[in-house]
């Protein structure tokens, strides 16, 4: 048996944050919870991981930014995800598509 390689390229710290997942020009958001997180990416438990498309945004509605990530990952309840860019305040942005984190 041999021993999985770390691919990651930041180091990741563990946590235990809901967030919400965003994709069809964020017309479906579904809740989920990061379990790791680093600059680069996380780990995140969430249902239905099949139907989950590859691109979407990562909401943190806590934070009021969100991240725009790729699947690198699957398993039964949960996904792996680097992300692109860099996080995104959407406090300050017009686009209407927003309202609805900015109540949270």
């Amino acid at each position: 048996m041999s021993a999985a390689i770390d691919q990651r390229t930041d180091p990741r710290r563990r946590v235990i944050k809901g967030v919400k997942i965003a994709y069809g020009d964020f017309v479906f958001v579904q809740e989920c919870t990061v379990r790791d997180l680093s600059n680069s990416g996380a780990r995140i438990a969430v249902t239905g991981v099949s139907s989950l498309p590859e691109e979407f945004f990562l909401v943190f509605t806590t934070d009021r930014t969100m991240r725009k990530a790729r699947v690198k990952w699957r398993r039964v309840d949960e996904i792996g995800v680097a992300f692109e860019g860099e996080p995104h305040n959407y406090m300050g942005d017009n686009d209407p598509r927003f309202r609805q984190f900015r109540t949270n």
